[in-house]
């Protein structure tokens, strides 16, 4: 890989700083311009990087822990196969919204229908969504994603009936979405997450995400982020990160990975001129 780390290394020192090599997981650290080494912290670690090679989740989320246990900011420099250079920031993100879980509301009853499930008391219906933005009027009915019912059946808010009319545990529908939705176990883990955060959550489709993220109401404003969930194995491809940072960046949004292992962890990759 010395090709790759001699492009980083010339392309930072043609932006002026300073670049010395480093050792074990970075390849490079990087200093201020105009200060020099002994008078001067690195502002950056690097790691230097193809565009076809593979990006472990894993290995990322410790690359930050460890920048940030040493104050520095973690950045990929990413070459493509005509030798031009992009950089990437990377850091951990604590998201929080306004709609803390607070005194939950009496419980109403929903009917499954396909995938979706449907309250058809407009007052019930309306109470859920004045509560945290549930759902999605429909002319007087609630429709409910099989995500948010699993939920709201989790938090007590929720009865769900079948089309037999029998009453579905938490666990049935769970099952239910499992065998007709891709992900669903690790959709519906970072959904619950970013609802205890007090986030108002939705789907993330037309952006090609499994959510979009409001910090307040969606009504007053825009999503803040888009949030991915992946698994803590998950090994994925720079041209895939490329096309998300790209989007997220077009439509003005942070976009956030959730890494879900026995914790929930948010990774942020944002495009960066240093």
């Amino acid at each position: 890989g010395f090709d790759i780390k001699y492009t980083v290394y010339r392309g930072l020192r043609a932006r002026g700083f300073i670049v010395k090599p480093e050792s074990g997981s970075f390849d490079l650290c990087v200093y201020p311009r105009g200060e020099s080494v002994s008078s001067s912290t690195p502002l950056y670690m690097v790691c230097a990087v193809s565009e076809r090679a593979s990006l472990d989740i894993t290995v990322f989320a410790r690359e930050i822990s460890q920048t940030a246990d040493r104050g520095k900011q973690l950045l990929y420099g990413v070459v493509d196969e005509e030798g031009d250079l992009t950089y990437y920031n990377m850091s951990a993100k604590d998201p929080q919204g306004q709609y803390r879980p607070g005194e939950r509301v009496p419980a109403v009853t929903g009917k499954l229908f396909g995938d979706r499930v449907f309250v058809f008391d407009a007052a019930a219906g309306r109470t859920l969504r004045d509560e945290a933005f549930y759902g999605k009027d429909l002319q007087g009915m609630l429709q409910l994603s099989l995500i948010e019912s699993c939920y709201l059946i989790g938090t007590g808010e929720l009865r769900v009936r079948s089309a037999e009319e029998k009453e579905m545990t938490q666990a049935e529908l769970t099952a239910f979405g499992r065998e007709n939705q891709d992900e669903f176990d690790l959709r519906l883990r970072t959904y619950a997450d970013l609802r205890a955060r007090g986030l108002v959550v939705k789907t993330g489709f037309k952006y090609g995400t499994h959510f979009r993220v409001y910090e307040g109401s969606p009504d007053e404003c825009h999503a803040r982020y888009l949030v991915h969930a992946v698994p803590a194995s998950r090994v994925t491809m720079w041209p895939e990160i490329s096309r998300t940072v790209r989007l997220s960046g077009g439509v003005k949004k942070e976009i956030l990975f959730c890494r879900v292992s026995e914790q929930v962890e948010y990774l942020e990759f944002k495009w960066f001129r240093p």
